[in-house]
């Protein structure tokens, strides 16, 4: 069984692109969601991101900047 190598950053995390990368991502055994970007103000910044993508909670938070990483 292939273990997470690549860490992937979503920008535009709530976006309909960005949910449907997230649905990607988690699909995938070879890859692992690390970081979900969103604008400075968005009303989603700290909600889960699994959660926000109607998966399930998936303990990476939505930031406005990787360096809030």
């Amino acid at each position: 069984m292939p273990t997470a190598n690549t860490k992937i950053g979503i920008c535009g995390a709530s976006g309909r692109m960005g949910r449907a990368l997230i649905h990607a991502v988690v699909a995938r055994e070879d890859v692992k969601l690390t970081a979900a970007i969103e604008r400075e103000g968005n009303t989603l910044i700290g909600a889960d991101a699994g959660e926000m993508a109607a998966l399930p909670h998936m303990d990476i938070s939505i930031n406005s900047s990787l360096a809030s990483q």
